[in-house]
């Protein structure tokens, strides 16, 4: 557990935004095409991708930790994994991944009971890594399985949102954590 601390309220606001946002980044097309633009970006790297790709992303969070506002922070979490990802530019200078892109990206990673420190789902995160070297069945199955964690986070932002409705109705206050 890290030591990122996010208060109820802003915690209720981002799972509201991923529940509003569900139309837009559960397109299984959508998804496919953010996929397969992250492999692509690995497959720049000379040599092991993977590794190439993981260095990227380490010393991108190295050096986000390393400012002094983040300095309380012991662990990296998806929000420093998105921020990452956002700071890859394409071959005009512009940022490869748009708004939505990082989205799919941060909920994909996250652990599925990651809502209190959005955690990054170690196990998910270790194969999204290695997406560069999959064969193309098995890269379907791999987009297949991103479109379910979508799905099951978009549903327990669904399930979050009602229960903190429940409480607000009956007049108790709702703690996400419980």
């Amino acid at each position: 557990m890290s030591d990122f601390h996010v208060d109820n309220e802003v915690l209720l606001k981002t799972v509201n935004g991923l529940y509003t946002l569900q139309k837009v980044i559960l397109d299984t097309v959508a998804i496919k095409k953010t996929i397969l633009k992250i492999r692509d970006w690995m497959l720049t790297f000379d040599g092991d991708n993977e590794e190439g790709a993981v260095s990227y992303l380490r010393n991108t969070l190295q050096d986000t930790m390393a400012m002094s506002e983040n300095s309380k922070l012991t662990n990296a979490n998806v929000l420093f994994l998105r921020y990452g990802f956002h700071t890859i530019k394409d071959s005009n200078g512009d940022n490869l991944f748009d708004l939505f892109d990082l989205i799919r990206i941060t909920a994909v990673l996250t652990e599925r009971d990651g809502f209190n420190d959005l955690e990054v789902d170690n196990e998910f995160g270790k194969r999204f890594m290695e997406m560069s070297s999959l064969e193309e069945d098995d890269m379907l199955v791999f987009i297949a399985e991103s479109v379910k964690r979508l799905e099951i986070r978009v549903h327990l932002a669904t399930l979050i949102i009602r229960e903190s409705k429940k409480h607000k109705a009956e007049g108790k206050e709702f703690n996400i954590t419980d």
